[in-house]
């Protein structure tokens, strides 16, 4: 049996069930970031997304984040000094900003 190699594995991953289900069986400790966690249990993220309820995407191109989600982001993006791109790879390869703008 070979290796595989990026090819192979980017395959395997486009035929695998959605990202959602691979989350869901890492372990629940992977990628766990405690300051990201603590800051995330102190901030009153319903309150904050109450705050938000009137602000909607436009109609045209893809579907939007949700605008809490999108506080989260940006709140990364400063605390980390991220550009939007630095973020978007970030967000695709950190399990702990995964999960904290969840």
């Amino acid at each position: 049996m070979r290796a595989l190699d990026a090819d192979d594995l980017v395959a395997w991953l486009e035929a695998a069930p959605s990202a959602a289900v691979w989350f869901a069986l890492i372990t629940p400790n992977a990628g766990r970031n405690d300051r990201l966690d603590r800051i995330d249990r102190l901030i009153d993220w319903p309150k904050v997304a109450a705050i938000l309820d009137d602000v909607h995407a436009a109609p045209e191109g893809r579907p939007a984040y949700p605008p809490i989600t999108m506080v989260k982001i940006i709140v990364l993006q400063q605390w980390y000094d991220t550009s939007d791109v630095g973020m978007e790879e970030a967000l695709q390869d950190r399990l702990s900003f995964r999960r904290f703008t969840e």
